[in-house]
């Protein structure tokens, strides 16, 4: 079962195609999942968010929920190929990845809602992150809403580091988001 527009289902997926197991994806809207997974009779994460998205249920009709669990028991259950789950740089790229996300997520996050989800989801969705990170998704450019702060000064800083090393990379960046060309 995934949402559309959650990160990790991609990842979930490429586990699945890569060790060449047959799955079946059923969609299911944000303000869907907890309610299907109660009536599944999934048990709830023990920390964080209670249900999340990827969830697998594997042949034993067992669910798994989070991204790294599901490629543990698909890796313990499915071992050629390998995914190498103990890789050292695994805690790099969990380290690396989030801090991305988080300080380009004023770009991301409002089009997420916006060009990914039907309504009910979008209106979840809106809901739920502004009760996370305490604002709308929608207010204002900067991180902090409408005043700038200093990451974004930094998210400038590096845009115009990249530009300098080579203008097309900002130019594809610019492509994928217009407010990242304006003059500084």
């Amino acid at each position: 079962m995934i949402s559309p527009a959650k990160g990790t289902v991609p990842a979930a997926r490429l586990l699945l195609n890569y060790k060449e197991i047959p799955y079946k994806t059923i969609w299911i809207e944000y303000p869907d999942i907890t309610p299907t997974f109660k009536s599944l009779g999934i048990t709830p994460n023990p920390t964080g968010i209670p249900y999340t998205i990827p969830t697998i249920r594997l042949p034993d009709s067992t669910y798994h929920q989070d991204s790294y669990s599901i490629a543990s028991t698909l890796d313990a259950s499915y071992p050629d190929p390998s995914l190498k789950i103990t890789s050292p740089h695994l805690s790099q790229v969990e380290d690396l990845i989030p801090k991305l996300q988080l300080s380009i997520r004023p770009l991301w996050m409002p089009l997420l809602a916006t060009e990914l989800l039907n309504d009910s989801s979008r209106a979840y969705f809106e809901e739920t992150r502004k009760e996370r990170i305490g604002m709308p998704i929608s207010d204002g450019p900067f991180i902090e809403g409408n005043t700038p702060s200093y990451p974004d000064f930094f998210i400038v800083a590096t845009l115009h580091m990249m530009k300098r090393i080579d203008a097309k990379i900002l130019s594809r960046l610019v492509e994928m988001e217009e407010a990242l060309g304006k003059p500084i």
